[in-house]
Formats: C-alpha cells, structure tokens, sequence
C-alpha cells in the first residue's frame, strides 16, 4: 500500500439503492514493518465495527421511509476511516485512527508506538508523551 492511499472500500445496497459507502484511508511510513501492519490492522478493525453498525441503521432507517418519493430522496451517507502516523519524536510515533460519517466524527483512536522496541506504550505513559507533543506544537503563526 502507498503512503495516503485508499486500502478498502465497501457499499451497503438495497435493491439498487446505494445506502452508505465506507472507506479506509491509510497514511503509514512503510519503513515499519511491524507499525504498518499493526495500523493496518486497528484500521480495519474499526471500519467493519463501524460499517456493520452504520450500514444496519442506514438499511433500517431507507426500509422505515414510507413511499418511493421518500426514498429516491435518499443521501448516500459516506463513512471514511483514516489510519495515519504521526512522529513525536525520534522514538515513538503516534497511530491516530479517524472515523466520520458524512464529515461528522464518530470515533476518534489515539495510541503511542515505541519505533525501537516495536511496541505500544501502556496508557499511562502515552497520555504523557502526548500532552508534551501537544505543548510543543505552536498555537499561531503570527509574530
């Protein structure tokens, strides 16, 4: 898989209707192995989680309309997972996992990855290294 691109797409269909689109996007260093993989992985993890659960109340919510005006008024909700990583600093990488549906955010993930141990760091310590990368970040571009 390329940095940024598109690794799954799935469609939830009634008849001909399209009733949800949902889509994993993935933005990983492929020098990791084990980091990729891991993304990857968590990435699709919550799109079939999120794409059985939508997808049910879309199904539900198109078959509850009343007539065939009322459905061809249909919208295609569109749900995107994004997987991505982001350095803090030259030892660990933080795994940001996204999901929105229809630009709305419906869950948001974020873990802690030691690159030289290849492993996630426990909770406690990941809040912490996040606050700092938080802190360093500037607020305004202004003078």
């Amino acid at each position: 898989m390329e940095n940024g691109a598109v690794a799954r797409r799935l469609v939830v269909r009634e008849g001909y209707a399209v009733l949800l689109t949902a889509e994993l996007f993935l933005s990983i260093p492929q020098e990791f192995a084990r980091l990729t993989d891991f993304t990857a992985r968590s990435g699709e993890v919550m799109l079939r989680r999120l794409f059985r659960e939508e997808g049910e109340r879309a199904r539900s919510e198109y078959l509850a309309a009343e007539d065939h005006a009322a459905r061809a008024r249909w919208r295609v909700r569109r749900l995107r997972v994004t997987a991505r990583c982001e350095p803090t600093d030259d030892r660990h990488c933080r795994v940001l996992l996204t999901a929105d549906l229809n630009g709305t955010v419906l869950q948001s993930e974020e873990r802690v990855w030691n690159l030289e141990e290849e492993t996630l760091l426990p909770p406690r310590q990941s809040r912490r290294l996040t606050r700092v990368a938080v802190k360093k970040r500037p607020t305004s571009t202004k003078n």
